[in-house]
């Protein structure tokens, strides 16, 4: 005879069991959608079963997801929700928002993008691409790659297919975004918009003043120019300490550019770098905007203002420092955790007797 004691156990055991199973269900589906970290991006090929709108939301979808991977800013929660959005919309979810208000979503999140980050809008008209007058100087970094928003205005009324391309010499072909950037068609719904996402990295001696975009259509092509700024980039070199000692700790640093930037001997580790999106669950990975640091880290950033946040754990307050760095200076940084509380002097202590590995690269 189970006392009631025996029966709750069993009772909690079977819960943890099937929570357990649930996590896993999900964590081998999002492996399995980007099994060993390549994800090869489908174009849409404009299905005639799929409607406008949820072709744009495809699009949409696309340009999110690759943010999220690639170029880790501290819109990361809200690229993520909006590409479950765009996924609802695309396979007619119930709860998917109106579509007045995921245009409303979309058109906020861009502009919160396009604040910090270079981009351009051309509009096509049916023969030709047209650059908007709004367009101002592009700011670029040498040896750095940057990401180059190219948003397109379809006002044609019917689809067209394009493919943008730069100058070689500019890209940053060896990108994981690039293949699904550059060199593939992609077809842009009538009367809709598409956003393209270009690696762009200016080699050490650029002297570009201007660039320029062509868009294939067909078997023609229409060309757009804009004027171009270079600049070289700024040395971040940090150390974090405490008692004047040098101690490990993770680091978030966020360029001028609104992309979070890496560096340090930990900082292209993916076990340490890139988490599997489990909920909500539209797939793939995210790269985390942090890095983890030994103590001490450099690394390459454009001329601006910069902001440092350090993390030392629950018993720290977190330092941050917003230095300014010009172009080709070399700042040092020492940063700081302040202790909250001594959690050991007061006879506490805490630990984890486990890790769970996604990946593995060392």
């Amino acid at each position: 005879m189970l006392t009631r004691q025996d029966r709750m156990s069993v009772r909690g055991f079977r819960d943890r069991s099937a929570m357990a199973l649930i996590i896993a269900v999900l964590l081998v589906q999002s492996l399995r959608a980007h099994e060993g970290h390549q994800h090869t991006p489908q174009v849409f090929a404009g299905s005639n079963s799929q409607s406008m709108d949820n072709r744009v939301a495809e699009s949409y979808r696309r340009l999110w997801t690759k943010l999220i991977e690639h170029w880790p800013t501290p819109l990361q929660e809200q690229l993520i929700s909006q590409a479950w959005l765009e996924q609802q919309a695309i396979t007619s979810n119930a709860n998917v928002p109106a579509l007045a208000d995921l245009k409303t979503s979309r058109k906020q999140l861009l502009a919160k993008l396009f604040e910090r980050a270079p981009s351009i809008e051309v509009t096509w008209d049916g023969t030709t691409m047209l650059l908007h007058e709004s367009t101002s100087p592009l700011s670029f970094c040498r040896t750095l790659t940057t990401p180059l928003f190219v948003v397109v205005h379809n006002r044609s009324g019917r689809s067209v297919r394009l493919r943008p391309r730069v100058d070689p010499r500019f890209v940053a072909s060896d990108h994981a975004a690039a293949e699904s950037s550059i060199s593939e068609w992609t077809d842009v719904a009538g009367n809709s918009e598409c956003v393209f996402l270009v690696p762009m990295l200016y080699p050490t001696d650029a002297q570009a003043a201007e660039i320029t975009i062509s868009f294939d259509h067909g078997a023609d092509s229409s060309k757009v120019t804009v004027p171009v700024q270079l600049t070289d980039c700024g040395i971040l070199r940090g150390t974090v300490v405490d008692d004047d000692q040098r101690v490990p700790a993770r680091v978030t640093v966020i360029s001028g550019d609104g992309m979070c930037r890496f560096g340090g001997q930990y900082a292209e580790k993916s076990t340490l770098t890139k988490k599997p999106i489990i909920y909500p669950p539209i797939g793939g990975w995210q790269r985390m905007t942090y890095f983890y640091s030994d103590g001490t880290f450099e690394l390459k950033v454009p001329p601006g203002e910069i902001e440092v946040i350090v993390e030392r754990g629950f018993h720290h307050q977190r330092g941050r420092v917003s230095p300014s760095i010009a172009s080709g200076q070399i700042v040092d940084l020492a940063v700081s955790c302040e202790p909250l509380v001594d959690m050991k002097q007061l006879g506490w202590v805490s630990g984890d007797t486990h890790v769970h590995w996604v990946t593995n690269q060392w």
